[in-house]
């Protein structure tokens, strides 16, 4: 892509090199990582794994938008991590607050069949496999806030967004994560409601947390790939944020109220209305948010 990229990848493996809280992160430890969550993978997603092109900058606007600009000449799955994100946003354009050395910032890309389908469900299913290996690593505070955000002992610690490229023959998806790890401070502005998981969790590796996530989205590629297979509702209830609570939704001229209730098989969200007859609506777009 440009000079200042560095790839890693089976090629140039080692097994030489540490990291600690404040050092850049590191292909080689992150290879190490993901090489280590495939061991006991299937087949098809170890060798996702070891074809993984992978690239650190140093300095992007935004990983998802370098990605996505050169996706389409890729043969390989690829994902792309910047030390420092100058322009990073999220749903609706919103500004995600980076912090070199304490955030990971990332996006992993890779073309599918035209005939793919569920694409809507893939922000839904790499969320799920996100929060599942967070679970397994750091414990059961991990919660999954439809359609995008992860929470932490009730306060966001990371924020995903899904691009889609479609061509003549091909579709292009780049699916990028900004993950509070290790962040020193917060701005006042999203200080009572975000969260690094430095907060709850001692010793954090970034590099395993930036392995954690690409193989999440790896395994959510995989998912996608077989989605009959999956019971996504059933999957979705254990990890789901506003399950239950009452929730408002903005539709652009008119508000939903009422109480979420999961999501159908595609992952749309189910909203009970606060009405007589109780009906429900399924949100497939916008945001839904916690009514105080």
């Amino acid at each position: 892509m440009c000079g200042f990229y560095e790839k890693y990848s089976l090629m140039n493996f080692d097994s030489g090199v540490t990291s600690s809280k404040l050092k850049p992160l590191s292909g080689t430890a992150i290879m190490r990582a993901l090489l280590a969550f495939a061991s006991e993978a299937s087949e098809n997603l170890k060798a996702n794994v070891q074809n993984l092109e992978l690239e650190i900058a140093q300095e992007l606007d935004s990983t998802n938008k370098i990605l996505q600009e050169n996706l389409k000449n890729k043969t390989k799955t690829c994902a792309l991590i910047a030390q420092r994100q100058t322009s990073g946003r999220g749903r609706l354009a919103r500004k995600w607050y980076s912090e070199e050395f304490g955030s990971i910032t990332l996006s992993v890309g890779f073309n599918l069949p035209k005939d793919t389908e569920h694409l809507a469900s893939f922000t839904i299913l790499a969320g799920l496999k996100i929060c599942q290996n967070l679970r397994k690593s750091f414990g059961d505070k991990f919660l999954l806030k439809w359609p995008n955000d992860i929470y932490f002992d009730g306060k966001k610690l990371s924020g995903m967004l899904a691009n889609l490229r479609v061509d003549s023959d091909s579709l292009g998806l780049v699916f990028g994560v900004g993950f509070n790890c290790n962040l020193t401070s917060l701005p006042p502005e999203i200080a009572d409601t975000a969260v690094s998981l430095s907060a709850g969790v001692e010793n954090i590796d970034r590099d395993f947390c930036a392995a954690l996530i690409i193989f999440s989205i790896l395994q959510a590629k995989e998912a996608l790939l077989n989605f009959d297979s999956i019971n996504l509702p059933e999957e979705f209830k254990e990890f789901d944020y506003l399950n239950n609570r009452a929730v408002k939704a903005d539709l652009g001229g008119e508000t939903i109220d009422g109480l979420a209730r999961g999501i159908t098989k595609k992952g749309e969200l189910l909203i009970e209305k606060n009405n007589q007859s109780g009906d429900i609506h399924v949100l497939n777009s916008g945001e839904a948010f916690l009514k105080k």
